[in-house]
């Protein structure tokens, strides 16, 4: 009954947080990549590696997308590792001068594998050593290491134009089917994923971000909330900084995380960093950091609302 993935930076990893939202950045053709590492206090880190390439095909007043992703979730202590491999298609269509609306759908397949050799029991503790033997016989059963199991979502969002704000809603929601053959899949068969973004032009080279990420799964809900900044140096070049702030609703805070990044020119990346602020801050040193960066190749023939550069 674990929490689902998450990313602290909840809007570069499009088709894995909505798959309407594929499409939304400038040009045609983009190449983009996530990295997460947390809990290297425990010397066994859980990683976090997902990447996807989409294409979009823009007209006047509306475009399609397409996407192909993958992710990867390993914690290398057990040898369990998590792999999913989805395909993401969105239609957006403007109605009007302000407003713009798509909806989104994914189908891929998870892949969760574990060694079972890795795991210690109670019947192999040695009082006499104070320690767990391995090579004492465990006497315990299992059903099979590799589990498949496919999943489907479905996405929608709306932007809205005002003047000098822009407003991005959307809503998503991911079915992970069961596979009862497993003792060990964590399963979570529905999560719900619902984003805000609003972006308010100051000045002509200064936007700030306010940004809203929330999850919600069969046991556990979580909100990922706060305000970026971005400055805009040339037209090819913006820097960007803020701060979050991630808790559990019926749990605990999570964490507080400063976030920093660029557009140099055809790339973005950004770095965050987790403070952890919940119980795990008693257990040490902490180095929960993760990384994005993207790349497009290609400029686009018409200009929509995208979350990534702000077209006002």
């Amino acid at each position: 009954m674990a929490q689902d993935i998450h990313f602290s930076q909840f809007w570069e990893p499009s088709a894995f947080a909505n798959p309407t939202h594929i499409g939304n950045f400038d040009g045609n053709l983009k190449l983009s990549g996530q990295y997460r590492n947390q809990w290297s206090q425990f010397n066994t880190p859980l990683t976090t590696i997902y990447g996807d390439a989409t294409l979009k095909l823009d007209r006047e007043d509306h475009y399609w997308a397409f996407s192909l992703s993958f992710l990867r979730d390993q914690l290398s202590a057990l040898m369990y590792h998590q792999l999913r491999f989805a395909g993401s298609v969105s239609y957006q269509k403007r109605f009007s001068r302000t407003i713009l609306g798509g909806l989104g759908f994914q189908a891929g397949t998870r892949m969760t594998a574990i060694d079972y050799s890795r795991l210690i029991y109670d019947r192999q503790w040695d009082p006499s050593t104070g320690q767990f033997q391995q090579s004492t016989p465990h006497l315990e059963s299992f059903n099979n290491e590799n589990i498949y199991t496919p999943f489907l979502g479905l996405g929608a969002s709306i932007n809205i134009q005002k003047s000098k704000m822009l407003h991005t809603i959307d809503l998503a929601t991911l079915y992970i089917s069961q596979n009862k053959s497993s003792d060990f899949v964590f399963y979570q068969p529905f999560k719900i994923t619902f984003n805000y973004h609003n972006y308010y032009q100051l000045k002509k080279n200064l936007i700030l971000m306010p940004k809203l990420g929330a999850i919600h799964t069969a046991s556990t809900n979580s909100i990922n909330s706060g305000i970026l900044t971005k400055f805009i140096l040339t037209e090819d070049i913006d820097v960007f900084g803020g701060l979050l702030y991630r808790w559990g609703v019926d749990r605990n805070g999570d964490a507080i995380i400063p976030v920093v990044g660029a557009k140099l020119s055809k790339f973005r990346i950004g770095f965050s960093y987790d403070q952890v602020t919940s119980g795990l801050s008693q257990e040490g040193i902490k180095n929960v950091y993760e990384l994005s960066l993207s790349y497009i190749f290609k400029a686009p023939k018409h200009q929509y609302y995208s979350i990534d550069c702000l077209r006002l």
